[in-house]
């Protein structure tokens, strides 16, 4: 019994010393994206602001341009392609996962997984729903610390299937 009870007072030890100097959200990676760290200057855990320049669409009415959203991301470089997690202080219900490619600074993506809600998140009243896409292309800095990129949200609504887009502008800063 003693044995069992210093077997528990160890591995809780063990735990407590692992996360103690961890003040930051894990690192959480798209579901096919590789399990071990290579060694890209990018991967790792960002602040990302995210700031709405265009809008365009009569269900997007509550929106404005300027508006400015902050979050946690998860990036993975490896080789040409690029996993990216917005939203992690949300994970797991509600953090969006993107794909993509990268070619020296440069990266493109778009969302791997439909949302858990279909629904336009901005008004999630019908007509406004049928996202279409989500994607994002941007430029890291030269020492992968900062990027920039344009994020754009489209989707169709009413009878005529008029598109409707959000367009932000992104910009992260490395952990």
């Amino acid at each position: 019994m003693a044995c069992r009870a210093l077997s528990s007072v160890l591995l809780s030890s063990m735990i407590a010393v692992v996360f103690a100097g961890c003040d930051e959200a894990p690192l959480v990676t798209a579901p096919n994206a590789p399990t071990s760290q290579a060694s890209s200057p990018a991967n790792g855990l960002w602040n990302v602001d995210s700031t709405i320049v265009k809008v365009d669409g009569r269900c997007l009415s509550g929106v404005s341009v300027g508006r400015t959203y902050s979050g946690d991301w998860s990036i993975f470089v490896a080789g040409s392609s690029i996993w990216l997690d917005e939203g992690l202080q949300n994970y797991p219900s509600d953090d969006t996962r993107y794909e993509g490619t990268v070619d020296h600074l440069q990266f493109t993506a778009t969302q791997v997984e439909p949302p858990l809600n279909p629904v336009n998140p901005l008004n999630p009243a019908p007509p406004c729903s049928g996202l279409s896409s989500l994607t994002f292309s941007g430029t890291f800095n030269s020492t992968f610390t900062a990027f920039e990129a344009t994020k754009t949200l489209t989707f169709k609504s009413g009878p005529d299937l008029e598109t409707q887009t959000l367009e932000s502008h992104l910009a992260g800063a490395r952990r």
